[in-house]
């Protein structure tokens, strides 16, 4: 199973609450880069929703009227997204059209959560062998319920012990440990590289192990609004 997911008939309500958390996604700088944060919904209203604003409050980032914005929350299994533009702004929050009509909702279903659970994407991983102190930088290929599978440079030998680290933007650091399976080679990237399978060990947190795997779907979805855009030329 290898990211294709299943429709469903009946549209899952895109509904906010205050506290909750969400993404945003909207472009920032002249680059027209995209940059997405974790925030906190601050109030409901029956036009609007107020979102906190991104970044620290040292350094808010800058949100303007008008500006584009794809607000994204996750219900059971169900990633579902609405594009919507910021109807005013101030220094710690700013407004949303809220809520979208049911057409502008898109909606990525995930699987069930089991052994043949897997997200493919690609989602930067520090990590070194236990026995060194060298950090390398890799990408994941996939994430399971119970591993991650990496690529990398060269082979990671076979019951390797890893410690591993994912930053998640606006959120906590998650550091677990892992043992390498194998090691197969891969050139579809047109170089020779490797995709890692490593295994999760037992003692991963529950907390940490959910995290995860709910900032791949969030990384999912991104990843495919990004390619939708490269595909319409923008």
């Amino acid at each position: 199973m290898g990211g294709i997911w299943g429709n469903k008939s009946k549209k899952v309500q895109f509904k906010l609450q205050p506290r909750q958390e969400v993404e945003v996604e909207m472009q920032v700088g002249n680059n027209g880069a995209y940059e997405a944060y974790f925030v906190q919904v601050q109030e409901v209203h029956k036009k609007r929703v107020v979102l906190q604003i991104p970044g620290s409050e040292r350094k808010p980032m800058r949100v303007g009227d008008g500006q584009e914005v794809t607000v994204s929350t996750l219900i059971d299994d169900n990633l579902v997204s609405y594009k919507g533009f910021v109807m005013g702004a101030r220094d710690r929050d700013f407004d949303v059209m809220y809520p979208p009509k049911e057409k502008d909702v898109e909606e990525l279903s995930f699987p069930p959560r089991d052994d043949d659970f897997k997200i493919e994407v690609n989602i930067a991983v520090e990590f070194r062998a236990m026995s060194t102190a060298h950090t390398q930088v890799a990408k994941t290929h996939s994430v399971t319920n119970n591993g991650l599978f990496l690529i990398t440079n060269l082979p990671i030998p076979k019951a390797t012990q890893l410690l591993m680290e994912v930053e998640i933007p606006n959120g906590s650091e998650i550091n677990t440990k892992g043992k390498a399976l194998s090691s197969v080679e891969d050139s579809s990237s047109g170089r020779r590289q490797y995709i890692t399978e490593v295994e999760f060990d037992a003692d991963i947190s529950d907390k940490d192990r959910g995290s995860l795997i709910r900032y791949a779907m969030f990384f999912k979805a991104r990843q495919n609004r990004a390619e939708k855009r490269l595909a319409e030329g923008g």
